[in-house]
């Protein structure tokens, strides 16, 4: 069975969206050792939390956050409208910040910060000007390659790897794997909520489910290629320490000239993965913003991109700040990622019963109630 061109798209997007962040950080390292235990409870989460973002996209089929959001009364909704927006521009700033940091420290150590993000900035403006669909193709290209290279560093480090860097189970304590499971639900995963709107099969719900559920699981698959490769190389202590733990592992390949520097080949797709990011993030404060105030998208564009660039400049010290404040980041995002959607759905869920209740002659003429 043949599978559409846009569907493939917004298939590879979604992906890249939702793992993009974990090819520079690989997760958070504060269980060390027992990081892949992290992982795998938060893909135990994240597969029964597919479930629920699937059930919400199949009661409301193409319906983004923000409108799935003004189904709620107007006392609650757009003061939720606004939280979200903030948030998407919080995760842009956050995204950019941290990868503005790595392409200076790694690829332009003599280019000051600024410029680096100014010129991101301009190409998450161009994606801005354009359609989604624009962005959906990109993805699709860009997350080819990026899986090719997943695996071939994992293979061409396989003989380095060892396994006893993932022993003894539990050596610390089980405190530090739930909170290490709670920061990678929190960041990058927890952000699937905002995939709201990208309707993979609004025609057969049973393909729904089975998109959202590949979605994550591919995503989860890659990311936990990642952290095994961190862990099985340089160990939890060394992985917790780095900044980019990812990028330092591929510096460690060295299979003849050409492959002598296969970090800074791989850090291109890395830095092509955080505009996907940014740029999808910024479409959506974007959409926030009409929907709370009545403004042109395209009048907004420039000026909310150099209010994002501005931002992300001061906003942290440096890149270390930002990883400090990711520690906390749980506290607040936990609370808003899952609640703002059971609260989508338990609205949804009790509409339905409310129209299931109502006469048949009702529902197929609604004006006989008048």
């Amino acid at each position: 069975m043949s599978v559409s061109p846009k569907l493939r798209q917004k298939f590879a997007f979604a992906i890249l969206f939702l793992m993009g962040a974990n090819l520079l950080i690989g997760s958070s390292y504060r269980a060390e050792r027992d990081t892949w235990i992290s992982m795998l409870i938060t893909s135990v989460i994240m597969v029964l939390w597919a479930l629920v973002l699937a059930r919400i996209s199949i009661l409301h089929p193409g319906k983004d956050i923000f409108a799935l959001l003004k189904v709620l009364p107007k006392w609650i909704s757009y003061p939720l409208i606004g939280i979200v927006t903030f948030y998407c521009f919080s995760q842009a700033v956050i995204t950019l910040r941290v990868y503005s940091g790595f392409v200076h420290i790694v690829s332009l150590p003599n280019t000051g910060i600024l410029i680096v993000l100014a010129l991101i900035c301009l190409v998450v403006w161009f994606f801005l000007r354009n359609a989604d669909s624009m962005l959906f193709r990109f993805s699709y290209v860009t997350l080819i390659p990026i899986v090719i290279l997943v695996v071939a560093l994992f293979l061409l480090l396989a003989s380095k790897f060892r396994i006893e860097n993932l022993f003894p189970i539990f050596y610390k304590n089980t405190r530090d794997v739930w909170y290490c499971a709670a920061e990678n639900v929190a960041f990058p995963f927890g952000n699937a909520f905002l995939l709201l709107g990208i309707s993979f099969n609004p025609e057969n719900p049973k393909k729904e489910r089975k998109t959202w559920l590949l979605v994550v699981v591919i995503s989860l698959a890659l990311s936990l290629i990642v952290v095994l490769q961190n862990l099985l190389l340089l160990g939890g202590s060394l992985a917790d320490e780095l900044d980019f733990p990812y990028n330092f592992a591929a510096s460690l390949v060295n299979v003849g000239d050409f492959f002598s520097r296969i970090e800074v080949f791989s850090s291109l797709f890395f830095f092509l993965s955080a505009i996907v990011r940014s740029a999808y993030l910024m479409q959506l404060v974007l959409k926030g913003l009409c929907h709370l105030f009545p403004i042109q998208k395209n009048a907004m564009a420039f000026p909310l991109i150099t209010l994002l660039c501005g931002y992300s400049a001061i906003a942290f010290e440096n890149t270390n700040s930002v990883f400090n404040y990711l520690q906390v980041f749980p506290y607040i995002a936990l609370p808003l990622q899952f609640g703002i959607p059971l609260i989508i759905l338990f609205r949804a869920i009790r509409q339905k019963r409310n129209k299931t209740s109502l006469p048949e002659c009702v529902q197929s003429n609604p004006i006989r109630m008048l």
